[in-house]
């Protein structure tokens, strides 16, 4: 019988039995194929509706739809924040220990994606490629760096890559737009390299296959050591599954897709192991970018402090852009450092913070935003407000005051100034939480007279 190396297999497990066609074994294998597709269109769907009506999503699915990734479950429990959708996350994430790459096969709308530019690949006869598994490196340094408090690499999340893009763009028409090409690329690449995102690239695939083949490379290590504690001669011989690097299709157990898996070698996987902690390490000391006063910027209330840890927990995924009711949060398309880019910045135009909102860090799936209370505003200011007396209409004796008339704290009030001679709003800083209702509303063009800056 032939045999056949563990990347030529499927990347859904699924292995011809080479039963005749209309056997019930071929039936069920299609049923059950069936059934696997009506839910992953299922989840494609409501993630699509997610993102178009964020709205809808509010209560237990306001992170949805990168709240349900493992990886960011991970860092949001590591933050101590607890979400219905992080704990979803974490299950999924034990249930990879039994079950083959659950989340792809049945959950994620990019591993769907993949996998019909996979099969449309396949039917066009594009030769598979063959790439080094980045993803299970990448995923060890991701989830190293998250356990030390330092996360790295999160924003590589499949679910994250999803979401961002529709933060590009106001508008409906436009987000579809935007989600089209981006999408297109992804589906390009996954067909030309016979779905070589989910096999190589992605960091929640990776995270799956050492949760597996770990459990599995642990059972055997444990037996191995029961075995010589009990004088056994030799040890437990390594099983078809996680000691060699080729398969037997004779050697695959029927009943079930998730028993038949691509195969790794165990000792490539523990050098894939040791290489992602190496490049956590490496990442961790590296010199990043240090802030400085000028490219300081305002962020959501409630962001982590300080501005390093904040930049590192945000995936872009746009979720707290969408759920604003204010309008106020935007991406960062030109930031002073690299390191900042896409990240979600406030910007007070047209509107302000309203006082009773704290949507921003409800819908954070990672953390980066915590989850605070309206009454907590206070504690968590967004930045500090400067007035400008020499541009103030106040300083020309032009009747005005709408910054302290719309002060939702009521933070400010107009006193006399000896130093220009004239009445000057004045902040009490014990009240304000730089919330913008006073910039949004200022008069002056172009420059506001009172603003809020970065503290």
């Amino acid at each position: 019988m032939g045999r056949m190396s563990a990347e030529s297999l499927p990347t859904n497990g699924c292995v011809s039995e080479g039963s005749s066609p209309g056997s019930p074994k071929k039936d069920g294998g299609r049923k059950s194929s069936a059934f696997r597709w009506c839910v992953r269109g299922l989840f494609l769907g409501v993630s699509l509706v997610l993102l178009l009506h964020p709205k809808l999503g509010m209560g237990w699915l306001e992170s949805a739809p990168a709240g349900a990734s493992p990886l960011l479950a991970l860092a949001k429990l590591r933050g101590g924040q607890i979400s219905f959708l992080a704990l979803l996350g974490m299950v999924l994430a034990f249930v990879a220990l039994w079950w083959w790459r659950p989340f792809c096969r049945w959950i994620c709308p990019l591993g769907t994606c993949n996998e019909l530019a996979e099969k449309l690949g396949g039917w066009c006869r594009v030769p598979r490629m063959q790439l080094w598994p980045v993803g299970q490196v990448l995923a060890t340094a991701a989830v190293m760096s998250v356990v030390v408090g330092l996360p790295l690499f999160l924003w590589l999340d499949p679910l994250a890559i999803w979401s961002s893009p529709w933060e590009a763009s106001d508008g409906r028409i436009s987000r579809l737009g935007i989600m089209a090409l981006f999408g297109a690329l992804i589906l390009i690449f996954s067909f030309a390299t016979r779905g070589g995102w989910c096999r190589y690239l992605c960091l929640v695939g990776g995270l799956q296959e050492l949760l597996f083949f770990g459990r599995r490379l642990g059972a055997q290590a444990l037996r191995e050591w029961a075995s010589l504690f009990a004088g056994r001669k030799g040890g437990v011989q390594p099983s078809p599954l996680t000691g060699d690097s080729v398969v037997d299709r004779n050697d695959l157990p029927a009943g079930g897709a998730q028993k038949a898996i691509p195969q790794v070698h165990n000792q490539r996987l523990i050098r894939r192991f040791f290489l992602g902690v190496g490049v956590a390490g490496v990442a961790i000391v590296l010199p990043w970018p240090k802030q400085t006063k000028d490219s300081r910027r305002l962020r959501p209330p409630g962001a982590r402090q300080p501005e390093s840890s904040f930049l590192n927990l945000c995936v872009r995924c746009g979720n707290c852009i969408r759920a604003c009711p204010a309008g106020i949060l935007i991406p960062d398309w030109s930031p002073a450092e690299w390191t900042e880019f896409a990240a979600p910045v406030v910007r007070f135009q047209a509107d302000y913070c309203h006082r009773d909102c704290v949507r921003c860090g409800q819908v954070c799936p990672t953390g980066a935003i915590q989850e605070i209370q309206p009454s907590d505003k206070l504690r968590f200011p967004i930045g500090k407000v400067i007035v400008e007396g020499e541009i103030c209409l106040l300083a020309d004796e032009r009747e005005c005051g709408l910054c302290r008339a719309h002060c939702p704290y009521e933070a400010i009030r107009l006193r006399f100034s000896w130093d220009t001679y004239a009445v000057l709003p004045e902040v009490d800083p014990s009240r304000c939480n730089g919330c913008g209702a006073c910039e949004a509303i200022c008069p002056t063009e172009p420059r506001k007279a009172i603003r809020v800056e970065p503290l």
